[in-house]
């Protein structure tokens, strides 16, 4: 189920590190390629994104600018607490043209939160502008 954007499918940001007005955090899952959210300074920064219950994701697609080092962590607990991590990524500098990065979780990872988190980057303010996952039929 890629063809929605996270925001149809009941997800929502439940914590932001950072948050500027013009450009939130729940930007990232709206679908809509013309909006970002912008961090604000000092990393690490993260966001978390949370489901109305436990669903099964099979890979997540990020299109960012400027991060350097990200880790993506999920947890299954009701709040977004006890993390794991299931990928950790290093982007290349792409100057002034955006980050495109796929994360294949297999067969389906249970999922209640996605937290992202940018570790290093290229610049003092980074940016997600989509954050997608294929959620499996199965899912809760």
């Amino acid at each position: 189920m890629k063809d929605l954007p996270l925001e149809e499918t009941g997800a929502y940001v439940s914590v932001a590190i950072s948050n500027d007005e013009n450009h939130p955090a729940s930007n990232v899952i709206d679908g809509n390629s013309g909006t970002f959210w912008m961090t604000t300074g000092l990393l690490p920064q993260s966001l978390t994104i949370s489901f109305p219950q436990i669903v099964q994701v099979k890979d997540i697609s990020l299109t960012s600018f400027k991060i350097r080092n990200l880790i993506i962590e999920k947890s299954i607990k009701s709040n977004p607490v006890d993390f794991e991590i299931v990928h950790e990524k290093s982007f290349k500098n792409e100057n002034s043209n955006l980050q495109m990065a796929e994360f294949d979780l297999g067969k389906g990872t249970e999922v209640r939160h996605l937290k992202f988190i940018i570790t290093e980057a290229y610049d003092s303010f980074v940016a997600i502008q989509n954050i997608w996952a294929t959620l499996s039929r199965g899912s809760r």
